[in-house]
């Protein structure tokens, strides 16, 4: 009685021991899975702001190409009324 005692203790201690070990492993691997989603996530936002950054880049570029035509085109008119006159 007093072995078999013994012998279920040492079984809960295990259980409890490899319980504990468990969950330190679920813990870490909690960890590293929230810190890989941090860095996706942050990979995310600087491509988003890239992206971005390029479209306004482009949208200035054509805003400044769309200027000019129209300046050149009105320096067009205006020397085409001046013969006129």
């Amino acid at each position: 009685m007093f072995v078999r005692s013994i012998m279920y203790q040492e079984l809960r201690f295990a259980r409890s021991i490899k319980d504990q070990e468990l969950r330190f492993a679920r813990s870490i691997k909690y960890q590293e899975l929230r810190f890989a989603r941090s860095i996706i996530y942050q990979e995310l936002r600087f491509a988003r702001s890239i992206k971005h950054l390029e479209l306004r880049f482009a949208r200035s570029i054509k805003y400044q190409e769309l200027r000019f035509a129209r300046s050149i085109k009105y320096q067009e008119l205006s020397f085409a009324r001046s013969i006129k006159h």
